[in-house]
């Protein structure tokens, strides 16, 4: 059963390791380059755990920012509710008033 290589330049590009340091890694490793290897995949596994975390604490700030912005929504609308009552109160007695002066 044959193995396929592993893509050398998709790995340096990964690692950040040059694509030599690559090849030889795959062709004759040594404790050096494995050591390099494993420290560059090393700190790609906490850049990914630091964007997962970021990504995590933007979630629950949107989170957070969406659900804001639907309280201020339902609160002007409320507002806006209660001004067209009073709004429509005034207009009443206003016309009662009229009423009442054309009357008199």
């Amino acid at each position: 059963m044959a193995t396929a290589d592993p893509d050398a330049t998709y790995i340096a590009s990964y690692s950040g390791l040059a694509l030599p340091n690559i090849q030889s890694l795959i062709s004759a490793p040594t404790p050096a380059l494995v050591t390099s290897f494993l420290q560059a995949i090393i700190s790609r596994a906490q850049e990914h755990e630091r964007l997962k975390a970021d990504r995590l604490r933007l979630d629950v700030e949107l989170e957070n920012a969406v659900r804001g912005g639907e309280a201020k929504v339902r609160a002007l609308k409320a507002t806006h509710e209660k001004s067209l009552q009073e709004v429509e109160k005034l207009q009443s007695q206003l016309n009662e008033q009229r009423t009442s002066n054309t009357m008199d």
